[in-house]
């Protein structure tokens, strides 16, 4: 997959969701060497967020999710889950993991379009 094409996916994920969001913003930061810095926020229906960042790289000819954070938290700011690949100290043994009630597990990196399919499990938004 191109990285336009990747970047297109994302948007029409966006578009797709607008019926349960009060509000959100997208950034694309195209890079050269085909590479890209998205980041966002969603604001959902009951004032939920989620907050989003991936740095992808392309060069190779597919899609690379250097680094991510797909951070979900109430209309107070608690955080309800977070996914990234951040390093942690002490080390946790596995990069990609997903944070939630104050456990931390191996989670592979999920897609923008999972995560918002998440939230809509957890959520009463429509």
């Amino acid at each position: 997959m191109l990285l336009n094409d990747y970047l297109n996916t994302i948007q029409n994920i966006l578009d797709n969701t607008m019926f349960l969001l009060i509000n959100h913003s997208l950034t694309i930061d195209k890079r050269p060497q085909q590479q890209a810095h998205i980041s966002g926020i969603l604001i959902f229906t009951d004032e939920s967020s989620l907050h989003f960042r991936e740095f992808i790289d392309a060069s190779e000819g597919w899609i690379e999710k250097v680094a991510y954070s797909y951070h979900f938290q109430d209309k107070f700011n608690h955080l309800l889950f977070r996914y990234d690949n951040a390093k942690h100290k002490p080390e946790l043994g596995f990069n990609e993991h997903k944070h939630y009630s104050n456990n931390i597990v191996y989670a592979p990196a999920p897609t923008l379009k999972q995560i918002i399919e998440e939230i809509l499990l957890t959520r009463q938004l429509v």
